[in-house]
C-alpha cells in the first residue's frame, strides 16, 4: 500500500537545516566573543582572582548568555530532532530500515549537540 503522506524535498530541507545550523553557530560565537571581552576587561584591572571588576553586576549578561544558549538549543531540537523523529516514523511506515536508521542517527546527533551546549555554557 502506497504511503499517503507526501514526501518532502530532502535537498531543500538539508539546505535549510545547514543554514539554521550556521546561524546558531554564529550566535554562539558572538556570545563567546562577548564573554571573552568581558573576562579580558575584568583581568585588565590586575585582579586575577576575580574576573569581574569590583562593584559591577554581571547578572544581566549571565541572563543574556543563558537565553542565547536556550535559543541555540531550541534551534538544534527543531533542525535535528524533530525531522529525525519524522524520518523514523516514515521508515517504519514504509518498512525501510535505511530511512529509519538515518532518523535514529539524526536524533542521536541532535542529542549530542544539545548536551554539548550545556558543557559550553558551563565553561563560560
Amino acid at each position: 500500500m502506497k504511503n499517503s503522506i507526501r514526501k518532502f524535498n530532502v535537498r531543500k530541507f538539508r539546505l535549510a537545516a545547514i543554514k539554521m545550523a550556521i546561524t546558531a553557530c554564529t550566535i554562539a560565537m558572538a556570545m563567546c566573543n562577548t564573554v571573552m571581552m568581558a573576562f579580558a576587561e575584568g583581568n585588565a584591572s590586575g585582579n586575577l582572582e576575580n574576573t569581574n571588576p569590583t562593584g559591577v553586576k554581571t547578572s544581566t549578561m549571565d541572563t543574556m548568555i543563558t537565553l542565547a544558549f536556550w535559543a541555540v538549543r531550541i534551534i538544534i531540537i527543531f533542525t535535528g530532532g524533530v525531522p529525525g523523529i519524522i524520518k523514523i516514523n516514515q521508515g517504519n511506515a514504509d518498512e525501510n530500515a535505511k530511512e529509519k536508521n538515518a532518523g535514529i542517527v539524526s536524533v542521536v546527533v541532535a542529542g549530542v549537540c544539545f548536551a554539548a551546549t550545556f558543557a559550553v555554557e558551563a565553561l563560560i
